[in-house]
């Protein structure tokens, strides 16, 4: 009798071990995330990146390269590119990755900086077509749906022309009013979101509209809303 119980207690203790240390390695594999931030490169036709020399590129894709390794540890990275509706024609340039100490910012920093630097080579390729229209909005609103905005910020390298087949363009917003972007706050509400490139190409007087517009916008919606024109 006295043998059985030490049997049972020793075969109890075994798989309690085993339980835990499963649970363990279950942790281990699933790092916690306290920030993501998303880059999204526009790849329309009329597009910065499109149009931009070789020599902007790299400069582009060495900011953008740096921008990844000094995010902490426990930062979720991600980048595409973007552009038309159809978010199928979307490439992914890093996989999404959360950055561990076993996991460095090292890969998805060369990743970036390979991808802006090859570009100009791609062009023409089946896999790399320049799409016809500029959704900003759109690719915003569907990141953040995706990863909600809880420390999350959205990085789109773009000249802030948003553009829809059917609809104005920004360039024609001038003798619009202020609500020329309709508010998402429900959607975006403390998302950050950075423009990089931001009216580059474009007239100063044009340039002031467009920051004037999606600063409106930024605040109607609840974004935290950083313009960059000039990248070092």
């Amino acid at each position: 009798m006295l043998r059985n119980i030490m049997i049972f207690g020793i075969g109890f203790l075994i798989g309690l071990i085993s339980h835990n240390t499963l649970i363990d390695k279950s942790h281990a594999t699933t790092p916690i995330v306290n920030k993501t931030v998303v880059y999204g490169i526009d790849l329309s036709d009329d597009a910065l990146v499109v149009k931009a020399k070789s020599t902007w590129l790299k400069r582009l894709g060495k900011y953008l390269a740096k921008d990844i390794k000094v995010q902490p540890y426990f930062t979720r990275v991600v980048a595409t590119t973007f552009g038309d509706f159809d978010f199928s024609n979307d490439h992914i340039i890093v996989p999404e990755i959360t950055i561990t100490a076993r996991k460095r910012a090292t890969k998805p920093a060369k990743q970036i900086y390979k991808f802006m630097r090859q570009l100009p080579t791609k062009f023409g390729d089946e896999d790399i077509v320049p799409e016809k229209e500029t959704r900003i909005l759109d690719y915003i609103r569907n990141q953040a749906s995706i990863y909600g905005c809880k420390n999350t910020t959205i990085l789109v390298v773009t000249d802030g022309v948003h553009f829809a087949a059917g609809g104005s363009n920004i360039l024609e917003m001038t003798s619009r009013s202020n609500s020329y972007f309709p508010a998402m706050k429900q959607e975006l509400d403390g998302c950050g979101v950075h423009m990089v490139g931001f009216g580059m190409g474009q007239r100063p007087i044009i340039v002031r509209e467009m920051t004037r517009i999606w600063s409106d916008w930024a605040k109607r919606s609840g974004v935290q809303l950083q313009i960059i024109r000039a990248i070092n």
